[in-house]
């Protein structure tokens, strides 16, 4: 009996030999041009949806990280003035102004459309106040003011002043504030830089019993007290806002704070529009940007005599 041996196909001699066979395999193939276009195709398909993801990644950590600061420095704002406005107390002098706040601007204020119904929206007005109170530290009476340079009545920097008056010079604390206020380039020195992109600084006003001090009537109205005159209230129609002026023995009960904080993305964005109907117009368009925060402060020092 013949045993056969088998040789791989490149093994195989050119002359047969005997007792030996080959086994020939079919003809080697390669890719053609089409798997290649269909392969580079896949792959380009799959790059693309890595790079959409990675960029909605980076932008939602962008998102994040655009949100912890505002509202880090929202939540500091908001601690601060609240810890300071408890400190508020009346000075008992004639003619004093123990707590003040107003419309800083003449221009109309950003009014912004809110989302959802669209066939009766509703809108929200940004106000911008300056605040000033008075506090007793120590037997020394400081005035602390705060104002939000805004040149055109939209958005600007929050700043704060001080000053530490002797304490039979606390009747020109106010007077003062309002100077450098009004004269604020020239005296920018005196007010520190407290946090950009606000929109929105709103103080009310509320008497012992809750309720919101408020008038219809246009111009200041004086209303009495049992230490005097010493409660005036202005109503400001641009603002559908009111203004206060506290004196002698009174302040408010309790105030009702609201900051706005506008996004850095979209601040710088609204700061790099020269004309000034179009950034109200861009402004009035992003009222998701503005970040709120609200904050009711009671003021223990309160003189509830001070009240009709």
């Amino acid at each position: 009996m013949k045993t056969l041996a088998f040789l791989p196909p490149d093994c195989c001699p050119t002359s047969p030999t005997p007792g030996v066979q080959c086994r020939r395999s079919a003809p080697r193939r390669a890719f053609s041009l089409i798997e290649i276009l269909v392969a580079v195709v896949l792959l380009a398909v799959i790059m693309i949806g890595l790079v959409a993801m990675f960029g909605q990644t980076q932008q939602a950590f962008r998102a994040g990280l655009t949100q912890t600061d505002v509202l880090e420095s929202g939540r500091s704002l908001t601690d601060l003035l609240g810890r300071e406005l408890q400190e508020a107390r009346p000075s008992q002098a004639v003619g004093v102004i123990n707590f003040f706040a107003d419309t800083n601007s003449p221009l109309a204020p950003l009014v912004q459309t809110l989302p959802g119904d669209t066939t009766n929206p509703q809108t929200r007005v940004n106000v911008l106040q300056d605040l000033f109170f008075l506090t007793l530290n120590n037997r020394q009476w400081q005035g602390i003011g705060y104002h939000v340079d805004a040149p055109d009545g939209l958005l600007g920097t929050l700043y704060r002043w001080t000053t530490n008056p002797a304490p039979h010079d606390v009747i020109s604390a106010h007077p003062n504030f309002a100077n450098d206020v009004a004269d604020f380039t020239n005296r920018l020195s005196k007010f520190r830089r407290m946090a950009d992109g606000i929109v929105h600084f709103r103080f009310r006003a509320y008497d012992t019993q809750g309720v919101w001090l408020t008038t219809n009537a246009p111009g200041w109205t004086t209303l009495g007290g049992g230490l005097g005159t010493n409660i005036f209230l202005g109503f400001r129609p641009q603002a559908f806002e009111m203004g206060y002026d506290f004196r002698m023995g009174a302040i408010p009960a309790c105030v009702d704070l609201e900051i706005g904080v506008l996004e850095p993305r979209i601040l710088a964005r609204a700061k790099s529009i020269p004309d000034a109907l179009a950034r109200r117009n861009y402004l009035a368009q992003h009222v998701g940007a503005v970040h709120l925060f609200r904050q009711r402060i009671p003021l223990p020092n309160v003189d509830p005599t001070a009240y009709p």
